[in-house]
Formats: C-alpha cells, structure tokens, sequence
C-alpha cells in the first residue's frame, strides 16, 4: 500500500449522531465517533477523497469543529480535511470525571491522530488548538509535516498564574 492510500483506522469508528439542535444547513457533514480506550467518544469531521493530502483543523475554546465548516466546504474537494470536536465539546461525548485541561485534550487528539495514521499533514491550530495539537507537530517521527498557526500559543503557564487561572477557568 503506497502513503496516499486510505487505510483504516486502529480504532473502531461510527457514523456520529447529529443532534437537532445543529443547523443542517450551516453543518452539512456527517460526523464520525471514533471510541478512545478508556477516555470517550470522540465526534470529528472527515471530509473529502481519502487519498488526498490531509488537513487537520484544530479548534479553539470554546468552539468545536464547527468553526471550520466553511474552510472544510472549501476544500474538500481537493483535500482530505479532518476537525475533531474534544471530549466535551462540540458532538463529542462528556464523560463525567474526564479531565480537561489542554494537556488531557493534547493527549486524546495524539490518540486519535494515531489511530488514523495519517501523513504529510497540514495541521492547522487556532486558539487553545495550539497547546493541543502542536505537540504532535513537535514529534519528528509524528505525521505533521505543514503548519498554519492562527492567534494562538504553545508555552507553558506555569509561570504566569494569571494566564493558569485562565486556563483552570476554560477547562
């Protein structure tokens, strides 16, 4: 199998609910739940030809994969455009318990790229996106290989307790 070849996930992946609340029209894509062992479900979008060249959109706080329904409209049809919706955000599950700071987010979204095993990918981080998913692009064995950094930020606030306050505050 060559690198552009669509492959199966590691782990099990559903058609996601949509629930009423969604405006069908703003929100056309049909989402997939992709179960994290011991974590929960989590929602995200894959659209356009498996083949193509992936871009992975990561959200903000406190959006969800919502907020890149227009670039995903836009693209897919040339690319492979992917937008996970964190354990409680978005059409992901809410699992009582579940930790959710930036660090367990980054920890879950590495467990969901992986499980896709993607490559060449353009990873995409806006806002809290940052501190979740550039990890993975800090990786040099990992599969980000283009970045689009929008208003965000990858530093640790230990040393800013008005930004930890903040960051305690969003999840």
């Amino acid at each position: 199998m060559n690198d552009m070849e669509w492959r199966r996930p590691l782990l099990p992946v559903t058609e996601g609910p949509v629930p009423a609340w969604v405006d069908r029209e703003l929100y056309p894509f049909q989402p997939q739940l992709m179960e994290l062992p011991g974590e929960g479900a989590l929602s995200y979008l894959d659209e356009g030809p498996k083949g193509a060249d992936p871009v992975v959109f990561v959200h903000g706080t406190p959006t969800w994969s919502f907020e890149w329904r227009a670039l995903v409209s836009a693209l897919r049809s040339r690319y492979r455009c992917l937008a996970p919706d964190y354990l409680g955000f978005g059409l992901s599950e809410r699992p009582f318990g579940t930790e959710y700071t930036p660090e367990a987010h980054a920890r879950r979204f590495r467990m969901w790229l992986d499980a896709l095993e993607l490559r060449d990918v353009t990873l995409v981080v806006h806002d809290f996106g940052g501190p979740i998913g550039l990890p993975a692009a800090l990786d040099r064995a990992g599969p980000v290989t283009r970045l689009v950094v929008l208003n965000t930020f990858m530093w640790s606030l230990q040393d800013d307790p008005d930004m930890a306050r903040k960051a305690r505050f969003a999840g």
